[in-house]
Protein backbone atom coordinates (compact mmCIF):
# COMPACT_ATOMS: atom_id res chain seq x y z
CA UNK A 1 0.00 0.00 0.00
CA UNK A 2 1.33 3.44 -0.96
CA UNK A 3 2.44 5.61 1.99
CA UNK A 4 1.55 9.29 1.61
CA UNK A 5 3.80 12.12 2.77
CA UNK A 6 2.78 14.04 5.88
CA UNK A 7 2.72 17.80 6.38
CA UNK A 8 5.07 18.84 9.21
CA UNK A 9 3.46 21.78 11.04
CA UNK A 10 5.26 23.81 13.72
CA UNK A 11 2.94 25.53 16.20
CA UNK A 12 4.41 28.74 17.71
CA UNK A 13 7.93 27.79 16.57
CA UNK A 14 10.99 29.06 18.44
CA UNK A 15 13.05 31.63 16.51
CA UNK A 16 15.81 29.14 15.67
CA UNK A 17 13.20 26.77 14.25
CA UNK A 18 11.49 29.45 12.19
CA UNK A 19 14.85 30.45 10.75
CA UNK A 20 17.46 27.80 10.10
CA UNK A 21 15.79 24.54 11.13
CA UNK A 22 12.91 24.84 8.67
CA UNK A 23 15.38 25.52 5.86
CA UNK A 24 17.34 22.40 6.82
CA UNK A 25 14.16 20.31 6.95
CA UNK A 26 12.98 21.51 3.55
CA UNK A 27 16.45 20.79 2.13
CA UNK A 28 16.00 17.30 3.60
CA UNK A 29 12.75 17.09 1.56
CA UNK A 30 10.17 17.42 4.34
CA UNK A 31 6.93 19.31 3.70
CA UNK A 32 7.13 22.02 6.38
CA UNK A 33 5.09 25.07 7.44
CA UNK A 34 4.42 27.11 10.59
CA UNK A 35 1.26 28.04 12.50
CA UNK A 36 0.90 30.93 14.96
CA UNK A 37 -2.59 30.22 16.29
CA UNK A 38 -3.39 27.08 18.31
CA UNK A 39 -7.08 27.31 17.44
CA UNK A 40 -6.25 27.44 13.74
CA UNK A 41 -3.93 24.47 14.31
CA UNK A 42 -6.95 22.33 15.19
CA UNK A 43 -8.68 23.40 11.96
CA UNK A 44 -5.58 22.58 9.94
CA UNK A 45 -4.99 19.09 11.33
CA UNK A 46 -8.62 18.26 10.61
CA UNK A 47 -8.25 19.56 7.06
CA UNK A 48 -4.82 18.06 6.35
CA UNK A 49 -5.37 14.67 7.94
CA UNK A 50 -2.31 12.61 8.76
CA UNK A 51 -0.05 15.57 9.50
CA UNK A 52 2.68 15.88 12.14
CA UNK A 53 2.21 18.75 14.61
CA UNK A 54 5.29 19.94 16.54
CA UNK A 55 4.37 22.23 19.42
CA UNK A 56 6.39 24.82 21.32
CA UNK A 57 4.83 24.52 24.79
CA UNK A 58 6.91 27.40 26.20
CA UNK A 59 4.84 30.18 24.66
CA UNK A 60 1.29 31.59 24.51
CA UNK A 61 -0.45 29.15 26.90
CA UNK A 62 0.04 28.09 30.52
CA UNK A 63 1.42 24.64 31.36
CA UNK A 64 -1.98 23.16 32.22
CA UNK A 65 -3.55 24.69 29.09
CA UNK A 66 -0.84 23.13 26.92
CA UNK A 67 -1.35 19.76 28.56
CA UNK A 68 -5.10 20.00 27.88
CA UNK A 69 -4.43 20.98 24.24
CA UNK A 70 -1.93 18.17 23.63
CA UNK A 71 -4.19 15.57 25.25
CA UNK A 72 -7.01 16.67 22.93
CA UNK A 73 -4.79 16.22 19.88
CA UNK A 74 -3.61 12.79 21.02
CA UNK A 75 -7.13 11.65 21.89
CA UNK A 76 -8.48 12.85 18.53
CA UNK A 77 -5.88 10.95 16.55
CA UNK A 78 -8.44 8.38 15.42
CA UNK A 79 -10.25 11.14 13.53
CA UNK A 80 -7.50 13.38 12.16
CA UNK A 81 -4.61 10.85 12.16
CA UNK A 82 -2.25 13.69 13.19
CA UNK A 83 0.80 12.81 15.27
CA UNK A 84 2.10 15.32 17.81
CA UNK A 85 5.56 16.08 19.19
CA UNK A 86 6.92 18.62 21.69
CA UNK A 87 9.71 21.18 21.27
CA UNK A 88 11.28 23.11 24.17
CA UNK A 89 14.41 25.04 25.06
CA UNK A 90 14.36 24.39 28.79
CA UNK A 91 13.08 21.15 30.20
CA UNK A 92 13.43 18.57 32.93
CA UNK A 93 13.00 14.83 32.96
CA UNK A 94 9.65 15.02 34.77
CA UNK A 95 8.14 17.21 32.03
CA UNK A 96 9.49 14.98 29.28
CA UNK A 97 8.15 11.89 31.06
CA UNK A 98 4.70 13.43 31.45
CA UNK A 99 4.37 14.10 27.72
CA UNK A 100 6.12 10.98 26.46
CA UNK A 101 4.80 8.41 28.94
CA UNK A 102 1.65 9.81 30.58
CA UNK A 103 0.16 11.59 27.55
CA UNK A 104 1.87 9.43 24.92
CA UNK A 105 3.05 11.92 22.29
CA UNK A 106 4.41 9.78 19.43
CA UNK A 107 6.80 12.26 17.78
CA UNK A 108 9.22 12.86 20.59
CA UNK A 109 10.28 15.58 23.00
CA UNK A 110 13.00 17.69 21.35
CA UNK A 111 15.23 19.95 23.45
CA UNK A 112 16.60 22.77 21.30
CA UNK A 113 19.33 23.72 23.76
CA UNK A 114 21.30 20.77 22.38
CA UNK A 115 22.18 23.02 19.43
CA UNK A 116 20.73 23.50 15.95
CA UNK A 117 22.38 20.57 14.16
CA UNK A 118 21.90 18.07 17.00
CA UNK A 119 18.27 19.14 17.48
CA UNK A 120 17.64 18.89 13.73
CA UNK A 121 19.14 15.40 13.58
CA UNK A 122 16.97 14.26 16.50
CA UNK A 123 13.88 15.73 14.86
CA UNK A 124 14.66 14.20 11.46
CA UNK A 125 15.07 10.82 13.15
CA UNK A 126 11.63 11.23 14.77
CA UNK A 127 10.08 12.34 11.47
CA UNK A 128 11.57 9.39 9.60
CA UNK A 129 10.37 6.98 12.30
CA UNK A 130 6.87 8.36 11.75
CA UNK A 131 7.15 8.09 7.95
CA UNK A 132 6.84 11.84 7.33
CA UNK A 133 8.11 11.46 3.76
CA UNK A 134 5.92 8.50 2.93
CA UNK A 135 6.99 7.00 -0.40
CA UNK A 136 7.86 10.42 -1.79
CA UNK A 137 11.53 11.24 -2.33
CA UNK A 138 11.18 14.96 -3.19
CA UNK A 139 8.79 17.72 -2.15
CA UNK A 140 6.93 18.94 -5.24
CA UNK A 141 4.79 22.11 -5.17
CA UNK A 142 2.42 23.62 -7.70
CA UNK A 143 3.44 26.87 -9.35
CA UNK A 144 1.00 29.82 -9.42
CA UNK A 145 -0.56 30.36 -12.86
CA UNK A 146 1.47 32.68 -15.12
CA UNK A 147 4.03 33.34 -12.35
CA UNK A 148 6.54 30.59 -13.19
CA UNK A 149 8.15 30.57 -16.63
CA UNK A 150 10.95 28.74 -18.37
CA UNK A 151 12.86 28.97 -21.60
CA UNK A 152 15.30 26.63 -23.30
CA UNK A 153 17.93 27.70 -25.76
CA UNK A 154 18.47 25.18 -28.54
CA UNK A 155 20.49 25.61 -31.74
CA UNK A 156 18.69 28.26 -33.75
CA UNK A 157 15.74 28.92 -31.44
CA UNK A 158 14.44 29.62 -27.96
CA UNK A 159 11.51 27.56 -26.66
CA UNK A 160 9.33 29.07 -23.94
CA UNK A 161 7.03 27.37 -21.49
CA UNK A 162 5.03 27.67 -18.28
CA UNK A 163 5.92 25.68 -15.16
CA UNK A 164 3.11 23.70 -13.51
CA UNK A 165 5.04 22.24 -10.58
CA UNK A 166 8.63 21.94 -9.39
CA UNK A 167 10.89 20.04 -7.00
CA UNK A 168 14.64 20.03 -6.41
CA UNK A 169 14.80 17.12 -8.89
CA UNK A 170 12.92 18.65 -11.82
CA UNK A 171 9.66 20.16 -13.02
CA UNK A 172 6.58 19.72 -15.18
CA UNK A 173 5.73 22.34 -17.77
CA UNK A 174 3.69 23.15 -20.85
CA UNK A 175 6.05 24.06 -23.70
CA UNK A 176 5.12 26.00 -26.81
CA UNK A 177 6.76 23.25 -28.86
CA UNK A 178 6.75 19.52 -28.08
CA UNK A 179 10.19 17.90 -27.99
CA UNK A 180 11.14 14.23 -27.88
CA UNK A 181 11.87 12.19 -24.77
CA UNK A 182 15.57 12.13 -24.03
CA UNK A 183 16.21 15.63 -25.40
CA UNK A 184 18.89 17.33 -23.30
CA UNK A 185 19.46 21.03 -22.68
CA UNK A 186 22.57 22.74 -21.37
CA UNK A 187 20.94 26.13 -20.90
CA UNK A 188 17.51 26.29 -19.25
CA UNK A 189 16.37 29.50 -17.58
CA UNK A 190 13.63 29.35 -14.95
CA UNK A 191 11.75 32.29 -13.47
CA UNK A 192 9.87 31.60 -10.22
CA UNK A 193 7.86 34.69 -9.30
CA UNK A 194 10.69 36.85 -10.61
CA UNK A 195 13.58 34.81 -9.18
CA UNK A 196 15.84 33.84 -12.10
CA UNK A 197 17.95 30.67 -12.13
CA UNK A 198 19.80 28.47 -14.62
CA UNK A 199 20.21 24.70 -14.94
CA UNK A 200 20.65 21.88 -17.44
CA UNK A 201 18.13 19.09 -17.87
CA UNK A 202 16.63 16.22 -19.84
CA UNK A 203 13.07 15.42 -20.96
CA UNK A 204 11.98 12.27 -19.15
CA UNK A 205 8.40 11.95 -20.32
CA UNK A 206 5.07 13.44 -21.38
CA UNK A 207 1.50 13.22 -20.15
CA UNK A 208 -1.76 14.83 -21.25
CA UNK A 209 -3.89 17.27 -19.29
CA UNK A 210 -7.67 17.01 -19.20
CA UNK A 211 -7.85 19.89 -21.70
CA UNK A 212 -5.62 17.95 -24.09
CA UNK A 213 -2.46 20.02 -23.55
CA UNK A 214 0.82 18.12 -23.46
CA UNK A 215 2.75 18.25 -20.19
CA UNK A 216 6.52 17.78 -20.43
CA UNK A 217 8.46 16.40 -17.45
CA UNK A 218 12.09 17.55 -17.21
CA UNK A 219 14.66 16.35 -14.68
CA UNK A 220 17.70 18.41 -13.81
CA UNK A 221 21.04 17.07 -15.02
CA UNK A 222 23.14 19.62 -13.22
CA UNK A 223 21.98 22.24 -10.76
CA UNK A 224 24.12 24.71 -8.82
CA UNK A 225 23.89 25.16 -5.09
CA UNK A 226 22.57 28.68 -5.67
CA UNK A 227 19.79 27.47 -7.99
CA UNK A 228 18.81 24.65 -5.65
CA UNK A 229 18.68 27.16 -2.78
CA UNK A 230 16.30 29.37 -4.77
CA UNK A 231 14.08 26.39 -5.53
CA UNK A 232 13.96 25.41 -1.85
CA UNK A 233 13.02 28.99 -0.90
CA UNK A 234 10.21 28.89 -3.47
CA UNK A 235 9.05 25.55 -2.05
CA UNK A 236 9.10 26.95 1.49
CA UNK A 237 7.05 30.04 0.52
CA UNK A 238 4.56 27.92 -1.43
CA UNK A 239 4.04 25.44 1.42
CA UNK A 240 3.59 28.29 3.90
CA UNK A 241 1.12 30.12 1.64
CA UNK A 242 -1.06 27.00 1.49
CA UNK A 243 -1.33 27.04 5.30
CA UNK A 244 -1.78 30.79 5.63
CA UNK A 245 -4.65 30.81 3.14
CA UNK A 246 -6.77 28.41 5.21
Amino acid sequence: MRSLAKKVLFLYPHSVVQGQMIDLLIQSEFEVATINDHQKAMQLINRFKGSILLVNIEDHLKDDEWEYFIRNVVQGQGHHQTLVGIMVYNSDSALAERYLIDIGVPCGFVQLKLGLMDSTRILIKALMANEAKGDRKYVRVSCPPRKAKMNIKTPGEQINGELLDISSAGFACIMEKQLENGSEFDDMQLSLIGSIMHASGKIMGHRTQEDGKDITVILFNDISRETKGKIYQFIRKTLQAEIDEV
